[in-house]
């Protein structure tokens, strides 16, 4: 075999080894990955794949797209005066590892509050003081900033490239853009309202994003 025909040979090799790991897999799902980069996917892969076990401890009986399904509507479920024990699923070495990766960055930017006197009270302001802030104002302590939605990073940038065909992610998109973090219940009764299909790879992707702030 000459060199001109091994190199033809080892290319043909690597299509097909790169052809053998995609199959199975659809284009949006090829596409948001691809967006996203491999360290984001392993991220959101841990995090799924802890939200898994967390469902399968509260809804042992049923299967996992169900688990979804059930997880939702007790959310949605104004009768629940407290969610937190159903969103808590994340372990706190992970919770550690999601806030400091790139991924966290890539979804969401971080908003300071500012002290603001005025005229003897204090006022909160997520409006950035035109001059640096000195004794009469200054960034509130990091647990009372926020965070606003990234629309510009690479998770919405993932959602955009497939949006068009998937009217879930399309919904989610348009109100993810335009209103950013929003309530619990709120997404919750969103998503319902959608019908959503939990054996589908990105849509689980996207609650447990959610659920991950």
């Amino acid at each position: 075999m000459n060199l001109k025909s091994a190199k033809y040979y080892i290319y043909t090799v690597l299509a097909i080894v790169a052809i053998g790991c995609n199959s199975g897999r659809s284009a949006e799902v090829i596409a948001f990955e691809e967006e996203l980069g491999e360290e984001n996917i392993e991220m959101i892969d841990q995090l799924v794949h802890e939200f898994d076990n967390h469902l399968l401890r509260q809804y042992p009986a049923l299967e996992n797209s169900k688990a979804y399904t059930q997880f939702l509507k007790d959310i949605s479920d104004s009768v629940i005066e407290n969610d937190s024990i159903l969103i808590a699923f994340r372990s706190a070495k992970l919770t550690q590892e999601f806030k400091s990766s790139s991924l966290f960055n890539e979804m969401f930017i971080k908003e300071p509050y500012y002290y603001i006197p005025k005229e003897g009270e204090i006022e909160l302001s997520l409006v950035t003081p035109p001059t640096p802030a000195g004794k009469d104002e200054k960034i509130v302590s990091e647990p009372d900033s926020i965070y606003r939605v990234n629309t510009i990073g690479k998770y919405m940038r993932a959602l955009y490239t497939i949006k068009e065909k998937d009217s879930v992610v399309e919904k989610y998109f348009q109100v993810r853009d335009g209103w950013g973090v929003y309530a619990n219940q709120r997404f919750a009764n969103g998503v319902l309202y959608n019908k959503p299909n939990f054996k589908d790879y990105i849509h689980k992707r996207i609650v447990v994003l959610e659920f991950s702030y």
